[in-house]
This record gives structure tokens, sequence and C-alpha cells, in this order.
């Protein structure tokens, strides 16, 4: 859940445009209503406290501070409150209902409650061991903090906090379900038991983005003990030519017998030397390596290039694996870590696709590849029409995977709008749709199908896989026009 925090100028704006869809045209309200139906695109971010509760009078329409949404809270509801905002086109709350985060008219709202605040931190309350809210797999994860060891009363819930929040524990076993922690060094709280993830608690300190990949890429075998920790920490070289290796084995090749002589005066690390006979690094001219300086994104990148092209890796690959910006920005630990195992997908038969900004695609049918998905209007506007279009390598073609909150979806590169089943098209449009939750299906052709948030399947009408065909989503069939390739 994001910190909701707006400039009053852009609150004014935003108020503005909601004002204007209650009072105005219909059709504006029409499509307003339709461009978010769902919430669950929206992952959590950052904790929150509370400081009211109250139960809602009726049912209520919330908005996330640009549109309203479809769906609402029913009514009699526990929500609980950030903080009121006033601006001058009124006052609403920021509310917290079942661990996200939307705005509600002030209007919409009965009694405030206040939340019971916890007590102060005193010198016998130790931090004896630390852990992980939920689980980083789970992104839509949230776990509630409370004043007293009892979630029977609203008045206790004290604050929310994304899975992959670091736990400090005071007792791990207050009671039979609940542990006593310290919560931003000044307070005692409790948590729930369940909420509570000691096994990762190694992944703390790690930017959220990158905690799931770093956890798979522990499960992968490519990192080891004395990289996971520091995230923050710059990658050094001697660091790197360890998980160049580890990534090398983890591409199933076999590492070759290891030289005892080191090629450099300066280190007889074991993955320095066994990085150079793989020829991921080369030797010097003075035979100096100087192992523990901290790598930029040009000499990061350099083993990156070379590493791929020493294992036959995908041009994808390299692209995942690589940092992007200036040459002298550092590369820290928990990126490195996520990057190259965001890496590894691509390089395997099936499984293969990543989400990633960094990596398009053209998707081709696999009847015609000479044909592929494009926005044929050639527009940047939502509701632009995507079919079959000779290949030409233009932005139109190209698309992205996406993966907020644990759900993927395809977005056109020119416009960053999602591919959406809508109104018995495939077109592009705002994100929040059920239509626009994208699994894929591997075949063993290396071909993939693509099924949409109502089990539907991508598929060409007529089965004609021509420029200028139209696509649209059907059930399952088992035909060759509901399998396409991903060409990066």
């Amino acid at each position: 859940m994001k910190k909701r925090i707006l400039v009053k100028k852009i609150i004014c704006l935003l108020l503005a445009a909601i004002l204007t869809v209650n009072t105005g045209v219909g059709s504006a309200q029409a499509q307003t209503m339709s461009w978010v139906s769902i919430t669950d695109f929206k992952p959590m971010y950052n904790a929150v406290t509370f400081k009211w509760y109250t139960e809602l009078p009726s049912n209520t329409t919330p908005f996330d501070g640009t549109y309203y949404y479809k769906e609402y809270i029913p009514k009699g509801e526990t929500v609980y409150i950030e903080q009121l905002y006033e601006s001058c086109d009124g006052q609403f709350y920021i509310v917290d209902y079942k661990g996200k985060g939307y705005y509600v008219n002030k209007s919409s709202v009965g009694t405030l409650n206040k939340v019971n605040q916890p007590k102060r931190i005193t010198k016998k309350d130790v931090v004896k061991k630390k852990g992980l809210a939920g689980d980083v797999l789970k992104s839509n994860d949230y776990c509630y903090i409370y004043s007293s060891p009892d979630d029977t009363k609203a008045a206790n819930c004290y604050g929310c906090v994304p899975a992959g929040t670091a736990i400090e524990i005071l007792n791990k076993n207050y009671n039979a379900d609940w542990m006593k922690i310290r919560y931003k060094n000044y307070y005692v709280c409790y948590m729930k038991k369940n909420d509570v993830n000691i096994k990762d608690a190694y992944l703390a300190g790690a930017a959220s983005n990158y905690q799931p990949y770093i956890k798979l890429a522990k499960k992968a075998k490519l990192t080891y003990g004395g990289i996971l920790k520091n995230y923050d920490k710059t990658l050094t070289k001697k660091e790197m030519c360890r998980l160049a290796v580890l990534w090398y084995k983890a591409m199933g090749n076999k590492l070759p017998k290891q030289k005892k002589k080191s090629p450099y005066k300066d280190t007889k690390d074991k993955y320095v030397i066994m990085a150079h006979q793989l020829g991921i690094i080369k030797s010097t001219s003075n035979k100096k390596f100087s192992p523990n300086k901290a790598l930029t994104a040009k000499s990061y990148n350099a083993i990156v290039n070379k590493l791929m092209k020493v294992t036959g890796a995908s041009g994808a690959a390299c692209a995942v694996a690589q940092k992007n910006g200036w040459a002298q920005q550092k590369v820290t630990r928990d990126e490195a870590i996520a990057r190259l195992y965001k890496a590894l997908l691509p390089s395997y038969k099936t499984g293969y696709l990543v989400n990633d900004t960094q990596v398009d695609y053209a998707i081709v049918s696999y009847d015609n590849q000479n044909v592929c998905l494009d926005v044929t209007e050639e527009s940047r506007q939502p509701g632009a029409t995507i079919g079959l279009w000779d290949y030409k390598g233009s932005a139109n073609q190209r698309f992205y995977i996406d993966c907020d909150n644990g759900i993927y979806s395809i977005k056109n590169r020119n416009s960053n709008y999602t591919l959406t089943y809508s109104s018995k098209k495939v077109c592009q449009q705002l994100q929040g749709y059920t239509s626009q939750k994208i699994t894929f299906e591997y075949n063993a052709d290396g071909t993939v199908c693509i099924r949409n948030g109502y089990g539907q399947y991508l598929d060409i009408v007529g089965g004609n896989a021509v420029s200028g065909g139209t696509l649209f989503f059907n059930d399952k069939t088992g035909s060759s026009s509901q399998k396409f390739v991903f060409k990066y």
C-alpha cells in the first residue's frame, strides 16, 4: 500500500476531475467508472499507522486518487483511517480496508473512534530475534500490527505493513498466538505469529521489489551466505565473480577442474580463478585484479556481457541482467542478485518470458511468423485496437510483460497501455480490468498460449493469421491459432 501523499495543487485537480464526473456528462462518468474495476493491481509499499477507525454507515464507492472504482466497501465494514486531507474542493479520508488504501469522501464516513496507542519501549525490552512480515512471494500480503494482543477490538489495530517488512521480535512466544515486537524503534506492539516469517529474515534490508527474486535465487543456488546481507552495499569484483560462476553452473554447465595458481598477484579467491578459467574475466598487464573494488554499472555490465557470451545466453537474458543508467552508477548486492536470477528465466526453453521494462517482444503468430500483434491505429491513446500486421519492428509492435502485485499483464511499448479484451475486441487500455490478468502457458514446441483473467485464450478470428487479422479471446480449442511466439 503506497503512502498516498499528494501535493495540494494535484489534489485540487484530481478532486475537480472527480466532481466533474459526478455532476457532469453521463458518458464521461461511464468511461471513468470502467477504467478501474478492480484494486488488486495495486500493491502495498509502505507501512502505515492509523489514527482512527469507523464502521461505514452506508455502501461507499472509494477512489484511488484519480478514478472511482466499480466496487464499493459494504455498509458496516470497519475501515482504519490514516489521515484527513483538506483541499479547495472538499475533505476526504485516506482509509485502509483489507490492507489496501483508498480515498473516501468525508461525508461517507461515520463517527470516528480513536485507535489505542502502543506503549513506549523500555530498557527491559531487548530485540532477541528478527523476522519478516508475510511471504515476499505473495506480494499482496499485508499484516496488521496491534497495540495489544487482542484483535477482537478494532481499537487495538495500530498499523499495517506490507510483506517483506523487517520485524524486530522482543518475545517470540508472548502467548500461543502472538509475538511481542518493537515497532519503529520506539513502541511495543504485537503481531500474530502466523504473520511473522522468521525463516526469511535474511531478506530484511533488501529493496522490496528485489526481495522475491533474492528468495528465488537462493532456492536456485545462485547466491551464497556472505552476500545475503547489507544489501545496499556496492557489489565488488570478487563477489561478482562468485555470482557469475554460480550462474554459469545454474545454466547446466559443468565446471572445469579448478587451477591452483591464480592469474593475479592480489587474490587467490577460487571463484576469481574459476571466472578467469571460464573466460568471464581477463588477465591484466600488471597481474592485479583489485578483488574488493566496487563495481560501477559500466564494469558490472562488461562482466555480464562476457558471462552471457560464454554461456550462450539469449539477448533478452543479457538485457535483463544489465544495469541501465549512467556508467559510474553503483550496483548494489540486492539488485545484482535479482537481475541475475531474472536473467536465468529467458535462458530456458520453457518458462522463458520475463517481466522487465528493459525487455520487449514482438508477439508473432505461430502459423505465420511474418505477422505480429500491432496497435493498428498507431495510436498512443487508450481504446486503440490491437490486431495482426506485417512485422516492421516499430514501437507499436513491441510489447513488454509487467507485473503489479503478483499479477502479470502485457503492455505496449509505445503507449504503455495494457492489452485488454473489451467490448468484444482486443485493444490497449488503462489498467484495472480482470481481462488484463495474463497467465502464460508454455507448449512443448516453444510456443506460448496467452490466457486472460476469465480463463479465455488469445485467438485469431477465423484462424486467419494474415496482415489485418482480427484478434479476440476464446475458450481453449487446442488450435494453432491460439499459439504465439515471443521474439526478442
